[in-house]
C-alpha cells in the first residue's frame, strides 16, 4: 500500500479508500471469533445475534413463492457460503422468510453481518482503523459505503479521528436522497450527489423534464448546500449501484457527452465512473460492472474520451469551473444555459439536447471565444447570440 500511495502522489494523484463500517464478511476476525466461541467471545457485543448459535435458516420450499429467479444458483451459493464462511446453513419447512440469518445483517444478506458501532469496543476499533490508514499510510481520505445505516453519532468521532491525522483528508459519504444532515461540517465533507444524477437523467437521458424544470431542480439542490460543500460533492451520472448513463440514454452517445459537460461545468467534483470516458454501457448490476475493455481499444468512443480529457484540462486551468459563481441565464425546452464566474473570468455553458438552437442572452462580451464544442457565440445588441451545434454542447469565454 505504501508503494502504491507513494507512486500515486509522485504523479499528482490521490487515493481515497472505499470501505463500509456498517458490515463485514463472516471471515472478519471478530465475527470468526464469535462463531468459534459463541456468547463467550470477546467480540460477541460487536454484533447483534438474535438466536444462538449464529446461523442462516433457509426455507427452500418458499423460494418459488418469493420470486427467486434462479433457485438453483442460490442453492449453490448457500452451499458454498456454508463451506467457506463457517456459518451453518440449516433448512426449515415452517413459515417465515426464505433466508433468515439469526444475526443482524445488511438487508438480511447472510454474508454481510452488521457491525454494532454503538458497542464501545467496536467503535474504538473502527475509529482506529480510520485514523491508522490516514496517519500511517498517507491515504487521502475515505469513501464510506452505506453511511446512512451507521449509527449517526459515530460520524463526528470518525471525522475528528481522521482530521486530526490529516486536516486535508477528504470524507465522502455514499448516501442516496437528502444528505444535508451529513453535510453540516461535523461529519462528512461531501456526498455522492445522486440528486445531480437524477436531474441529468431526467433532462438528458429520458427527457422526463425540460430545461426550465432542470434549472429549477438544480437551484433547489444547490440552495440546500453551502457553496463550499456543493463545490466538493461528487457529481456522478452512474456508479456500480446504477445502470450506466449510456444505457439509460438508449445508447445515445451524444447524450452521454452532454451529461459529461454538466458534470464538468456545474458546481461539484466530477465523479467519472470507470469506462464512461470511453462510452461503456450496461444496465443494472452486474451489467453495469463489466470489465474495462483494455483489450478492445477499437470499441472505445474516441470523441467521448477526448471530451473528458479536454474538459478535465479546462477544470484544472480555469478556477471558475471549480469554484466560480453559478448563474442560470436561460432555461426552457431543450436548452440549459448558465455561466460560471470567478477569478476574473466568466464562462458561458450551453447544453442543448437537440443541438443547433440559437438563443440570445443578456451578457456583455466584446470578443467571446469558443473554448469547447462546435457552434457560435457572437456579440449582438444587448448581449450575445449563442448556438451549440451537434451534439449540443458549447463553452465560451465571455
Amino acid at each position: 500500500m505504501d508503494a502504491l500511495v507513494d507512486a500515486l502522489h509522485a504523479n499528482g494523484l490521490r487515493l481515497i479508500v472505499d470501505a463500509s463500517f456498517n458490515h463485514c464478511h463472516p471471515g472478519f476476525f471478530a465475527f470468526a471469533d464469535l462463531l468459534e466461541w459463541g456468547p463467550d467471545s470477546d467480540y460477541a457485543s460487536w454484533f447483534v445475534v438474535e438466536d444462538w448459535p449464529p446461523r442462516v435458516v433457509w426455507r427452500p420450499e418458499a423460494m418459488a413463492a418469493a420470486g427467486f429467479r434462479d433457485p438453483d444458483t442460490y442453492r449453490e451459493y448457500l452451499r458454498e457460503f456454508a463451506a467457506t464462511s463457517g456459518v451453518e446453513v440449516v433448512e426449515a419447512d415452517d413459515e417465515g422468510p426464505v433466508i433468515a440469518p439469526t444475526y443482524e445483517a445488511w438487508y438480511g444478506v447472510p454474508s454481510l453481518p452488521r457491525i454494532d458501532l454503538s458497542d464501545p469496543g467496536a467503535r474504538a476499533y473502527f475509529l482506529e482503523v480510520a485514523r491508522h490508514w490516514v496517519a500511517e499510510h498517507s491515504i487521502d481520505g475515505w469513501r464510506m459505503d452505506v453511511a446512512r445505516y451507521v449509527d449517526f453519532d459515530f460520524w463526528p468521532e470518525f471525522r475528528r479521528a481522521v482530521k486530526e491525522a490529516s486536516p486535508d483528508a477528504y470524507l465522502l459519504a455514499e448516501i442516496m436522497g437528502d444528505a444535508t444532515v451529513w453535510l453540516q461540517g461535523d461529519t462528512f465533507d461531501a456526498t455522492m450527489n445522486y440528486t445531480f444524477r437524477q436531474v441529468a437523467l431526467d433532462f438528458l437521458a429520458t427527457e422526463r423534464i425540460d430545461g426550465a424544470t432542470a434549472a429549477d431542480a438544480l437551484v433547489r439542490m444547490y440552495a440546500a448546500l453551502p457553496p463550499a460543500v456543493a463545490d466538493v460533492c461528487q457529481n456522478l451520472i452512474g456508479s456500480h449501484d446504477t445502470a450506466r448513463f449510456l444505457h439509460e440514454a438508449g445508447e445515445d452517445a451524444d447524450r452521454l457527452l452532454l451529461a459529461t459537460v454538466l458534470q464538468m461545468t456545474l458546481p461539484g467534483a466530477p465523479g467519472i465512473y470507470y469506462g464512461d470516458e470511453v462510452g461503456m454501457s450496461g444496465g443494472e448490476e452486474p451489467a453495469s460492472r463489466g470489465a474495462f475493455p483494455w483489450h478492445d481499444e477499437a470499441a472505445w468512443d474516441g470523441r467521448q474520451l477526448e471530451a473528458v480529457r479536454h474538459l478535465g484540462r479546462m477544470r484544472l486551468d480555469r478556477p471558475a469551473l471549480r469554484t466560480g459563481r453559478l448563474s442560470i441565464v436561460h432555461a426552457g425546452g431543450d436548452l440549459l444555459v448558465y455561466t460560471r464566474e470567478g477569478d476574473g473570468e466568466r464562462l458561458l455553458v450551453v447544453v442543448d439536447r437537440r443541438g443547433g438552437t440559437s438563443v440570445e442572452v443578456a451578457l456583455e462580451a466584446s470578443e467571446p471565444e469558443v473554448l469547447f464544442g462546435e457552434g457560435t457565440c457572437v456579440p449582438v445588441e444587448g448581449g450575445v447570440r449563442v448556438s451549440a451545434a451537434d451534439p449540443g454542447a458549447l463553452i465560451a469565454r465571455l
